[in-house]
Formats: C-alpha cells, structure tokens, sequence
C-alpha cells in the first residue's frame, strides 16, 4: 500500500507515538505499578495501530478478541495483495503479559516490561513501513497541538532531532512548554515582579525586615496552584527540566538556556519533545486557548 495517511489517519498515529513514548517514559521509573502501565500503554499503542490499519484497508473490526483482531488485520492486508502483519505472533505477548496482571494480579517484571517495549518498537516501525511508509520517529506530535507558536516550536525541534541536532531539539521543547507555561500562569495565579528579591515584613520586635524566604514560599506556592489547575504531573515536569533545564526568554523575542542536561542522546531529545507536546496538550484541554486563557485577552 505505503500511501500516505490522511489527516484522521495522521493525527491516530501521533496518538499512538505519544502513548509508546509515554510508556517508554513509564518503563524508566523504579516501580511495579509504571511498569504495568507501560505494558498497557504499549498494548494501546498496538491495538490503536492495528485498528487504524483495518481502517485504511477500509475494513471495520468485527468484535471479538485480541487474537480475532490480528486475523482480520491479517486477512485485509492479504486481500489487497500486501505482506503478512509483520510480528504477528509476538504482539500477542504483550496482550498476555498485561492479561497477566488484569486477570491474575501478578504484575509484570523488569525483564517482561524490556520485551514489551522491543516488541512494540519493532511491531510499529514495521507496521507503519509496510501501510504507510512510515517511522514511528517520523510521526509529528505537532499536530495535536491547536497554539501555533507552541505548535511551531515542537515541530522545528522535531525537525532538528531528525538532523541529529539534539541540542536544539531540546531548547525547541524546553521554548515551547516554558512559554507557554508563562501565558497560562499570568491568568491564573497572576504575575510575579521578577524585580522582586524580598518582600518587607515585621519581625517579632516590629521592625521591618526584608524577607528573601516569603518570596520564595510566595513563589512556589503560585507555582504548585498552577500545575494543580493544569492537571500537570510535577515529577514528570522535573524530570522534564533535568533534560531541557530552565528557558529566559528576552525582549527581542530570543531565548537563553541554562542548565541543560549534559551530553544528550537521542531518547532524552525524543522524551523531551513527546514530553513537552504532551503537557501543551493537556494545558489546552484546560485553558482553551493558550492565547486567550479562559477567553481572556490579556494574559500579561
């Protein structure tokens, strides 16, 4: 087949891009629990695929099981004279190792978390090849993203990555969730003066004192009300900024990074950019539009 997806078709694969990088991002933490959910999330991104297939072979899914699922994706690529799914039977192990812990509460292990993600990685970049021409790295995130400049920056950081330009495909990244961040924050918590180091307060003798730790608690206080508002997972942000550090942007409209991780590779660029995405995502779902928070015109 190998033609190009429309746009439904292209906007379900970056569905699925997301949902594998996710997973990924899951498999990384040190607990039983995120690597059950990244079996599940790797099962999704499968599942959604080979659903996806059916639909561009013009094929419904007739219900049934897993297993019924893959032969009737089997049986559509065969009948316009294509390859066989390609690891047919090995995407089934993932289905039985999250059946595993859904039916028989036993949760998966480190090494069965590692072959879920190998078998998945293969199974999409191979399947995508073979209906689309297509790489699961070559899959835009962007287009889930409605903020054009937020959308504009995580596309020109995917386009860097695919140069091996890792450096800035991480600034791209860290730009896009910072400034965005910054809009949202100016109409829901207000704006800080960033001229501000002290606030003037009375000591118990009732002279003034300067105050450098009620401004910090002030400040952290306004920045836990916002990730709680924006439904934002602080944890994941951190580990966000370990990779992509902290963004000063400037009146020319540039921006200056510090505290960038060093010696980047090309999964702490690829988390980063899904990450990034991910959470403009979310604060839409929230906000609206990031421009017009809560339909307000002025967020500055």
């Amino acid at each position: 087949m190998s033609e190009p997806p429309d746009l439904l078709t292209l906007r379900k694969l970056a569905i699925v891009r997301q949902v594998y990088l996710t997973a990924t991002r899951q498999r990384g933490q040190p607990t039983a629990v995120s690597r059950l959910i990244a079996v599940v999330e790797y099962d999704l991104a499968i599942e959604t695929v080979l659903k996806s297939v059916l639909a561009a072979l013009q094929r419904r899914a007739l219900g049934g099981d897993f297993a019924d699922l893959i032969k009737q994706v089997r049986a559509a690529l065969a009948a316009k004279g294509l390859p066989d799914l390609p690891r047919a039977d090995a995407v089934q192990r993932v289905r039985s190792i999250r059946n595993a812990a859904q039916h028989e509460g036993r949760l998966p292990t480190i090494e069965e978390a590692d072959e879920c993600h190998v078998i998945a990685r293969g199974f999409l970049d191979a399947t995508l090849g073979l209906v689309w021409d297509l790489s699961l790295d070559g899959i835009s995130l962007a287009g889930l993203i409605a903020d054009d400049a937020s959308r504009a920056r995580i596309a020109e950081g995917e386009q860097h990555l695919a140069s091996d330009n890792k450096k800035v495909a991480v600034e791209k990244a860290g730009e896009a969730l910072e400034w965005a961040l910054l809009r949202v924050k100016n109409a829901l918590v207000g704006r800080g003066d960033p001229w501000a180091r002290a606030i003037l307060t009375e000591d118990a003798f009732g002279k003034p004192k300067a105050s450098r730790e009620m401004t910090a608690s002030i400040q952290r206080t306004q920045e836990t009300v916002l990730y709680l508002a924006l439904g934002l997972d602080y944890g994941e942000l951190v580990r966000f900024r370990g990779v992509a550090g902290s963004v000063v942007f400037t009146l020319d409209g540039g921006a200056a990074h510090y505290g960038m991780k060093d010696g980047l590779n090309d999964a702490d660029a690829e988390l980063a950019l899904a990450y990034a995405a991910e959470a403009l995502v979310q604060i839409e779902s929230r906000v609206g539009t990031i421009d017009k928070p809560f339909g307000r015109d002025r967020w500055y």
